[in-house]
């Protein structure tokens, strides 16, 4: 099976403090927000001598204006998401109908599997795997587009300082 990635969903980008990266790039990006999510996120490790996966306490937010959207989640040590001397582009994703079937054919391709994300019953949810040429990507399953993208277009309260509709109104 030969799988065609598509669109970009959104950049990825991890960050020192995601509540003063929020306000920065609200006010240089003219991007507002969704709500900020705070979650356990379960993560098996491919390389890890740990067969079970690890939970990870985590916050992130993506962007209410899309295509792509802009992802940020706040660094966290010991994770998929470690703090690594400051705020940088992490991944891009994009939206896969087998989960399964896109690894293995960019496995056949050279890319390297890092980690897979868990649903709280153990079924995949997305996965990370590093390109030949060093490049993150991140597969996430499209039947979580429509949560993905019904997240993105909630209100988030914002001051008028982050919020670039109110900063021009």
């Amino acid at each position: 099976i030969t799988v065609t990635l598509g669109r970009v969903a959104h950049v990825g980008f991890v960050v020192d403090y995601l509540d003063a990266t929020m306000t920065r790039l609200g006010v240089e990006w003219w991007v507002s927000w969704a709500p900020v999510r705070a979650v356990r996120a379960l993560v098996r490790v491919a390389d890890s001598r740990e067969p079970e996966p690890q939970g990870h306490d985590v916050r992130f937010v993506t962007s209410r204006q899309g295509d792509p959207y802009v992802k940020v989640i706040e660094a966290v040590p010991g994770s998929v998401w470690p703090p690594d001397g400051g705020d940088r582009l992490d991944h891009w994703t994009f939206w896969v109908t087998s989960l399964r079937d896109a690894v293995s054919d960019l496995e056949r391709k050279g890319y390297a599997l890092e980690a897979t994300g868990l649903e709280e019953d153990g079924r995949p949810r997305y996965a990370y795997l590093r390109s030949p040429q060093g490049w993150r990507i991140e597969l996430g399953c499209e039947s979580n587009r429509g949560e993905f993208e019904t997240w993105a277009r909630e209100s988030h309260f914002q001051s008028d300082a982050t919020d670039p509709l109110a900063m021009n109104s």
